[in-house]
């Protein structure tokens, strides 16, 4: 007996048939897809393929990807995704050729989220608040609030001198 997804079968002393699997499928008769692969091998025509995690999987971890559809499941190197091929929310770069996503840095009191663009790494940020990372304000604001205090203090500056005399 043989099947098309075996180097070979054999029968043991039970009278089990055992294969041995081609790279890429397990189980006694080699209906299934191993670790890393997937597809259903026992419907006519379907084959196991190896997941496209981005190389973004550890190849020595089981279950790093569903044998069924492909899905993957284990992302590492802050990717994420159905092929671990974006950045997770809170980190930005490119997680499929560089893979380098790096955490956001955006100012917790400038920003309007902490999430930043997936690629640039740019912040949204508050009003009358600039900056890649959102930590700046206005130079028009900044001088709008200088002279909102200065005219504090010369208006209570007077009051006291009033007060005074």
């Amino acid at each position: 007996m043989s099947n098309t997804f075996a180097t070979g079968c054999a029968l043991n002393s039970v009278k089990d048939l055992l294969c041995t699997c081609k790279e890429g499928y397990s189980g006694q008769r080699c209906e299934s897809c191993a670790d890393g692969f997937y597809g259903n091998p026992s419907l006519p025509g379907d084959y196991c393929k190896r997941c496209v995690c981005s190389g973004n999987i550890d190849p020595s971890v089981n279950g790093t990807c569903d044998t069924q559809t492909g899905q993957c499941l284990k992302c590492i190197n802050a990717a994420t995704g159905d092929q671990c091929d974006r950045c997770l929310n809170g980190y930005f770069g490119d997680a499929v050729d560089a893979k380098n996503c790096a955490r956001c840095a955006c100012s917790d009191c400038g920003t309007v989220t902490a999430v930043c663009n997936h690629t640039t790494g740019l912040c949204k940020c508050k009003p009358n608040v600039i900056g890649d990372m959102c930590d700046s304000c206005e130079v028009s604001r900044i001088n709008f609030i200088k002279t909102q205090i200065s005219e504090l203090i010369l208006d209570e500056s007077a009051k006291i001198q009033q007060k005074l005399y």
